[in-house]
């Protein structure tokens, strides 16, 4: 929820997070990851790479295991 902090060559700058329910923190490291090296790999800045990984390990830990709804092909009602 406090989010990150980015430190580059240019800028220093904390990534404000998301308050949501936690129901389980199994993956939110690897999500946050995947989220901000796709955006770096795509020419994303390390600031907007680290949003975009802040949010998605937001919503991964809103569920109960590593995968959330949906990856499996089911999506919630």
């Amino acid at each position: 929820a406090e989010g990150c902090y980015v430190a580059t060559r240019e800028n220093r700058c904390m990534v404000p997070g998301h308050k949501v329910k936690v129901i389980d923190t199994t993956a939110a490291g690897d999500s946050f990851n995947a989220a901000y090296l796709h955006h770096r790999m795509i020419g994303r800045s390390a600031v907007d790479s680290a949003r975009k990984g802040n949010a998605l390990a937001a919503e991964v830990i809103q569920y109960r295991g590593a995968m959330m709804p949906g990856e499996a092909g089911e999506r919630p009602a």
